[in-house]
């Protein structure tokens, strides 16, 4: 068996192939079991599938494909911590730039890749991690399983409207229009806007964010 999706790192870590082949296992899980909307598998299905829409690559195309077996990229254990995924996956793509969001080789460099998905959720968390990791007081495999389990936690609106209101300051053209589109737009579409322009003309770590993806999940 695969490595449990609960602990699974944010799919953007993932290549094309192995984000299709870990949706169609969700698929099948979910089909088999129908998990109640906000479980773990209905989180992660979704995160996944708004990963792969975000890079509208059309070669990923998974419709009448139930019956299809896609090897997983998981190693065939019940479950690796999130360090060894991120080893595992450096392993497997060694040599190629597979992922949307580069695979970190620092606590520093896994925290900015995280940094507006925690924002959403617990704004006293976002603060702690920074001092934490000023002060080099948390290493870099505890603080890998404690931003993938804070993934999986529902974020409050007002806390996806902030963190997305973070995130658009990077790419608006203009500070003085900044507040006209966040006046007119609801939280979803502004994250839209943020997602495209991120994707032309925004600076990398913001396109290498978590949250530019799976906060989508939870404005379905």
């Amino acid at each position: 068996m695969a490595s449990s999706p609960q602990h699974r790192i944010a799919p953007g870590y993932l290549a094309l192939p192995d984000l299709a082949a870990e949706q169609l296992e969700l698929d099948q899980l979910s089909a088999r079991h129908a998990p109640p909307a906000g479980n773990w598998t209905d989180v992660r299905r979704r995160q996944v599938s708004h990963e792969i829409m975000l890079r509208h690559d059309s070669e990923v195309s998974l419709a009448g494909s139930e019956n299809i077996d896609l090897p997983s990229c998981w190693p065939a254990s019940a479950h690796i911590d999130v360090s060894e995924q991120i080893d595992w996956l450096t392993t497997r793509y060694s040599g190629t730039r597979e992922a949307r969001i580069p695979l970190p080789r620092s606590a520093q460099q896994l925290w900015g890749q995280h940094k507006y998905s925690i924002l959403a959720r617990d704004q006293n968390l976002y603060r702690q991690l920074g001092r934490q990791l000023a002060d080099k007081a948390i290493d870099f495999s505890e603080l890998a399983d404690l931003l993938t389990s804070t993934l999986l936690e529902r974020p409050t609106s007002g806390g996806i409207c902030n963190a997305v209101q973070h995130m658009w300051g990077y790419v608006s053209q203009r500070p003085e229009h900044a507040r006209c589109y966040i006046d007119s737009w609801s939280t979803r579409e502004l994250l839209h806007e943020t997602q495209q322009r991120a994707r032309t003309t925004g600076p990398s770590y913001l396109w290498e964010s978590t949250a530019l993806s799976e906060l989508m999940a939870w404005l379905d």
